[in-house]
């Protein structure tokens, strides 16, 4: 408040901040991403933070599970089982996406189905151990979000499909089928239309 020199150069560079701020915003908002305060300060800063990958979760995750594994708390026929899912990650992102690695931010719900689809039509793996995989994948993506805040992963990625009455899986056809299972996010509890992975 005032007319003094000193308040209006004050209002006038806070008015600046105010519009270098929201072109941040805009930016991210551009990029596809949920903008959380958090990147709106590195952006306006320049602090450049760097892209987590779906396979650093994946390494993050099995380094952790070794460890458990080494010390009795663990199994280690399951560590192995997650190795397996990274080995097959690992080979539908090279097949089928021709990347060696996919940013979190990448993943949209296309990834479940082209990802099952992977694993039953080209690799000739069953429905339901195929759905294995997917939920370890899902459980993947949710130690992303819960470990290190990330919200740019599509929300709808968070469900979990259940068995139909015939005991074989059916993520695709009927979103009855499918239930939500320890959202992070509020609002995607609000989602009418359930996905699955």
């Amino acid at each position: 408040m005032g007319r003094s020199i000193e308040v209006i150069e004050i209002n006038d560079q806070l008015l600046h901040v105010k519009g270098e701020l929201l072109c941040h915003y805009n930016l991210l908002k551009k990029q596809g991403s949920a903008v959380v305060p958090t990147m709106i300060k590195n952006a306006y800063l320049g602090v450049h933070q760097e892209k987590q990958t779906l396979l650093q979760v994946v390494d993050f995750h099995n380094g952790k599970f070794k460890e458990k594994v080494d010390k009795g708390k663990r199994e280690n026929s399951t560590y192995k089982k997650w190795l397996t899912t990274k080995d097959k990650i690992t080979a539908f992102l090279s097949g089928v996406l021709k990347m060696k690695d996919i940013p979190l931010e990448r993943i949209e719900f296309s990834f479940a189905e082209d990802f099952f689809d992977y694993l039953t039509l080209t690799e000739g793996i069953q429905d339901n151990t195929a759905m294995k995989y997917l939920k370890n994948t899902k459980q993947l993506l949710k130690l992303a979000v819960q470990r290190n805040g990330c919200s740019v992963i599509p929300c709808r990625i968070m469900y979990v499909p259940i068995s139909t009455r015939s005991g074989i899986y059916s993520p695709w056809q009927n979103s009855a089928h499918c239930i939500i299972k320890n959202f992070p996010f509020p609002a995607c509890r609000k989602q009418k239309t359930p996905t699955c992975l």
